[in-house]
């Protein structure tokens, strides 16, 4: 597995308000929410769909 980042991709927080690390942590989290799955996921997210039953 990959090394987890805790921090978002700055130079420094050293210095910064803690309005400005805020933004930045927001920032951050609308890049992920963005975020596509990948295709193996959809896939198996789809399979499922299609094995559900209809009530």
């Amino acid at each position: 597995m990959g090394k987890i980042i805790t921090q978002p991709k700055t130079k420094t927080l050293v210095g910064r308000t803690p309005k400005e690390i805020l933004q930045i942590w927001e920032k951050a989290r609308g890049i992920w929410k963005k975020k596509k799955p990948g295709p193996i996921t959809y896939l198996r997210k789809m399979r499922k769909e299609w094995k559900r039953k209809i009530p």
